[in-house]
């Protein structure tokens, strides 16, 4: 067997493999749609590129139609410039002075919105014009070379390329012509606007844009409401086209009024109409993707019926699936649940056939796990609190340790009544942390219990710190972990404020409430922590010296227990200065205290 056949007989066996892994019903189903599916699929793209032919068609058609009315518009403003260079005349003979002439000049730009300056210079050298003052401070040579021009070609309109007048602050072409019968010649500054105007109306499309070329091909005006399709000189003020347009605008001369489309290789559609009698060309650009997006709604209707038809066959095969695979499918969906141990549950099934007898095995497989995944939860609830006893027995021994050392210097002190006061204290201490009934107790019932505590630390360490219990009555009925406030503050006492000055140390309590879950703060001003001693604490590497054996058992117990309780989410977050304080956030679940 050659390489080839190797392959091809490898392809057909992974075919073979994935129809065999289907069922017959879904089978069945390939089988009809891909049949369906070939014959609407032929049927649609014929029609749809039959329907898009058209569309181009008729979108080009209209694109003529559009360049001839905007060369119709185009060569109807140059006549009329055109005229207006052939009628105006002065008759220098005449008694008026300059200033009436120059009125008469104002009055003809005033009238036609088709230039911007009219200028009229004697055989002798004399010059008028409606704006004389300004022509004489910035002066115009390109208006003088034109009209040097003119004087050479008797009775000939010439026509410039654009340049920027200085005297109108835009772009535009002088017109001019020499009468060598009243010994003048007559130039006109172009004004663009009109025409910039009416293109804009002609062609306004979207995804469309216009330039309009000179005869040696510079821009003379382009649509600048559409510059995202036209490639501009960055970092040029006015803007200026890329060398790109030049190259077409300089194109071969063509007759009057026919057009040519080319298709460029950025997307864009390029229909240029030929030179008119002046020289001048009109270039339109179209973005295709907006021509292709004209399409959509048609190819929208076509997959339409693609749907419908399709839809039908899928009716039908269903029916029958449904009909004969139902007892199948509930099965296989039911035995598909397995992985989900809490959602297994028992088939009915009355029939006592082949599927009965499955379901009849698949309910005993039922029974079997359900007994499994009961003792299962059953073994980890009791190590969840045997872990949970273990932490809290913990504590015993944490704050006893400290709480027997305090009233062992009370008596060392001869203190003997605040030494009997801490006993009763520490009584009533014990009592509250070896009752192994309750393992949550209000809040109210762990601020007591915080109380006695401070007493007892009160009269060990004098008036060092201020205690501010700042918790709001409306949390004192929230649940708490019990023994959870004490080792925290017992910390911040033995070691965040261990080394303050009497009376500067505070030790402030705060509780909010943030969704479903309660915060409280313990916060100090004591020495603080250093960020890795905290990682230290939490991953449980932190190494403390022998006669400091218990630091940092009450921060990590009481995380460990607010996790084994709570879940992952919830526990402590420790923000610390180091020099400045220490904030410890207990994060815990908002609820009501339930007896």
């Amino acid at each position: 067997m050659s390489g080839k056949e190797k392959v091809k007989h490898g392809i057909n066996q992974k075919i073979k493999k994935k129809i065999n892994q289907r069922g017959f019903a879904a089978r069945q189903f390939i089988l009809l749609f891909e049949i369906g599916a070939v014959i609407l699929s032929t049927v649609l793209i014929v029609n749809y590129q039959r329907q898009r032919s058209t569309l181009q068609r008729e979108f080009y058609e209209d694109m003529r139609e559009r360049m001839k009315v905007a060369n119709s518009l185009v060569d109807t403003q140059i006549r009329v410039v055109e005229n207006i260079v052939r009628l105006t005349r002065i008759d220098s003979q005449s008694e008026e002075g300059v200033n009436k002439f120059e009125r008469y000049l104002t009055q003809i730009v005033g009238e036609s919105s088709d230039i911007y300056n009219i200028f009229v210079q004697m055989d002798d050298g004399e010059m008028y014009s409606n704006n004389h003052l300004l022509y004489q401070l910035r002066g115009n040579p390109d208006v003088d070379t034109c009209m040097e021009a003119a004087h050479k070609e008797e009775s000939m309109i010439i026509w410039s390329e654009p340049y920027y007048s200085s005297m109108t602050a835009n772009t535009t072409v002088a017109v001019a012509l020499h009468d060598s019968a009243w010994k003048q010649t007559i130039a006109v500054e172009f004004n663009f606007n009109p025409i910039y105007m009416n293109l804009s109306a002609a062609l306004r499309n979207k995804g469309m844009s216009f330039i309009l070329f000179s005869r040696e091909g510079k821009e003379l005006i382009f649509d600048r409401n559409q510059t995202s399709l036209l490639e501009m000189v960055t970092g040029q003020y006015p803007l200026h086209l890329a060398s790109y347009y030049a190259r077409i605008g300089r194109q071969t001369q063509y007759q009057p009024y026919q057009e040519e489309i080319m298709n460029g290789d950025n997307g864009l559609c390029y229909m240029q109409s030929l030179r008119n009698k002046i020289g001048w060309k009109l270039l339109v650009i179209y973005n295709t993707s907006e021509l292709n997006s004209n399409s959509h709604g048609m190819l929208q209707n076509l997959l339409i019926l693609f749907i419908i038809g399709v839809f039908s066959i899928l009716i039908a095969v269903l029916l029958v699936v449904t009909y004969f695979t139902k007892p199948i499918r509930r099965l296989g969906k039911k035995m598909a649940n397995v992985n989900n141990l809490d959602n297994l549950i028992p088939i009915e099934y009355e029939k006592d056939d082949e599927i009965g007898k499955l379901t009849q095995s698949y309910n005993l497989l039922v029974k079997r796990i359900h007994i499994l995944v009961n003792n299962v939860k059953a073994a980890e609830q009791a190590k969840a609190q045997y872990e949970f006893r273990m932490h809290q027995s913990q504590i015993g021994p944490h704050f006893l340790h400290n709480a027997l050392y305090c009233i062992s210097s009370l008596i060392r002190q001869g203190r003997l009544d605040e030494a009997n006061h801490a006993m009763i204290a520490l009584s009533d201490l014990l009592s509250y942390s070896f009752d192994t009934v309750n393992n949550e107790v209000t809040l109210a019932n762990e601020n007591d219990s915080l109380k006695r505590f401070m007493d007892i630390m009160k009269m060990r360490y004098g008036n060092i710190f201020h205690y501010d219990n700042q918790i709001k009555e409306q949390f004192l009925n929230c649940s708490v972990l019990k023994l959870t406030l004490q080792p925290l503050v017992e910390n911040s006492i033995s070691h965040g404020l261990a080394s303050v000055e009497e009376g500067e140390g505070r030790i402030v309590l705060r509780a909010y409430r943030h969704g479903s879950t309660l915060s409280i703060l313990v916060a100090d001003n004591g020495i603080g922590m250093k960020p890795e001693t905290i990682r230290q604490i939490f991953s449980g590497t932190f190494e403390t010296y022998k006669k400091d054996r218990f630091s940092n058992i009450g921060i990590i117990n009481v995380h460990d227990r607010i996790r084994l309780v709570y879940g992952e989410g919830y526990g402590l977050k420790i923000r610390s200065v180091f020099g400045q304080g220490t904030i410890v956030r207990i994060c815990i679940p908002f609820r009501v205290f339930e007896q």
